[in-house]
């Protein structure tokens, strides 16, 4: 698995892949909490969104 950094369409993937991994996890466990889910849901919730970006990485970025 490698990705071609030189490539600046890669890099503007990676950065928009991170950068929207962080604002969904972290939107959804406030909406969450306000919600008095357990933590054992953000858990679940947070490793969907991981799982997602994972293989939005592997179609995006992997050659």
């Amino acid at each position: 698995m490698s990705v071609n950094l030189d490539n600046r369409r890669n890099v503007g993937v990676l950065v928009a892949l991170v950068v929207a991994t962080v604002v969904v996890a972290a939107a959804g466990i406030l909406w969450l909490r306000g919600n008095g889910e357990p933590l054992i849901v953000e858990v679940g919730y947070t490793l969907l969104v991981l799982l997602a970006a994972a293989l939005a990485y592997d179609n995006y970025l992997i050659q």
